[in-house]
């Protein structure tokens, strides 16, 4: 679009307070019990069904790593999961292959209201997909710098209980980390 004096606008140009022309990224997105049946976890995790996981603070998050199953053949909710897919490739992130960092605002009843988790999109087709996520403590600031190992440390987990619905957004610039999950 052209404007007076010679300004050029186009796709992809945001001008804040969430108005935008073109691919502006989706600044979050929301998981709630009602967007997946099934869960599981890896080790020092108890999955709470569907509504959230608990931690005991052991290893790091890669190794304590809550998965929920999108998959639709696995009660997967298929508006949630294109949200997903689409959040991802609008943000510029890789699905399957590397993890991020995400800030996330847990729901009623959990430890802290807000934190960080590190978090990994698997996705290869609409009957094999999940979220892997798990919970950063924050206390170290080794969690800040990308390609740290997070399976069982210098990234470590927290102890506590986490409930859905949760709102994650990624944190820029992107904090990358590689496959390494349980």
């Amino acid at each position: 679009m052209s404007l007076p004096y010679g300004i050029q606008v186009g796709a992809g140009i945001s001008f804040g307070a969430g108005i935008g022309l073109g691919n502006v990224s989706a600044t979050s997105f929301s998981l709630s019990s009602t967007d997946f049946t099934n869960s599981n976890g890896g080790t020092y995790i108890s999955p709470n069904g569907n509504t959230g996981f608990t931690t005991t603070g052991q290893s790091g998050p890669g190794e304590a790593v809550w998965v929920p199953i999108l998959s639709l053949n696995n009660g997967g909710n298929p508006a949630k999961l294109a949200e997903i897919r689409a959040y991802w490739a609008s943000n510029g992130l890789n699905p399957s292959i590397n993890a991020y960092m995400f800030n996330v605002t847990w729901g009623a009843g959990s430890t802290l209201a807000s934190g960080v988790v590190i978090m990994r999109f698997y996705d290869a087709g609409d009957t094999n997909t999940n979220l892997d996520m798990g919970v950063v403590n924050t206390s170290n600031p080794i969690w800040q710098t990308s390609g740290t190992d997070y399976y069982n440390g210098p990234i470590y987990t927290l102890a506590g209980t986490w409930n859905l619905p949760a709102t994650f957004t990624i944190i820029t610039p992107n904090i990358v980390n590689s496959n390494q999950w349980c």
